[in-house]
């Protein structure tokens, strides 16, 4: 019913929030549909959003006054998944690797600029379903191309969500 979650530094200082969105019922019927990354102080920062839609899934990523950050969608190849974000005037950056493992490269024009990992986040709480990340940014990163390699972190978590309900 909630996804919101605290995101924190390598010294775990709360460096922003994700708070769940939209109405109770809907997430209950339809899962969690938006998302909103917020900085430390829960200022808004971007909302990421899940249309409804027929065919392969496709999210938005909308700054804070509405405009559109970036699209991302899902793809489907015979061999893996892949998911790509698409940067309004700006790059596409794909996500590859094994990305329902959360060993996650995220390259542009296939230089690795960023890597997610999934780390221990202690027995009590992965017992429970809850998983810690690192995402590791390997290249210097304007502030709009994090908030759309986070939203689409994000989306790929909602992807997941919807491929185990579905299954």
């Amino acid at each position: 019913m909630s996804n919101d979650f605290d995101i924190l530094d390598e010294h775990e200082a709360v460096i922003g929030h994700v708070a769940t969105g939209g109405s109770a019922a809907g997430r209950f019927f339809m899962g969690s549909r938006e998302l909103t990354l917020q900085d430390h102080d829960r200022t808004p920062l971007a909302v990421i959003t899940d249309p409804v839609n027929f065919g392969f899934d496709k999210f938005e990523i909308h700054f804070s006054d509405g405009s559109l950050l970036a699209n991302v969608r899902k793809r489907f190849t015979f061999i893996r998944k892949r998911i790509d974000v698409e940067v309004v005037d700006g790059p596409v950056i794909e996500l590859h690797g094994r990305l329902f493992d959360f060993d996650i490269q995220f390259s542009i024009d296939g230089n690795t600029v960023a890597e997610a990992t999934r780390k221990w986040a202690g027995f009590g709480r992965g017992f429970l379903g809850h998983s810690r990340y690192a995402l590791l940014f390997s290249v210097p990163t304007p502030p709009a191309a994090k908030l759309a390699l986070i939203g689409g972190m994000l989306a790929l978590d909602l992807i997941r969500a919807k491929d185990s309900k579905n299954n």
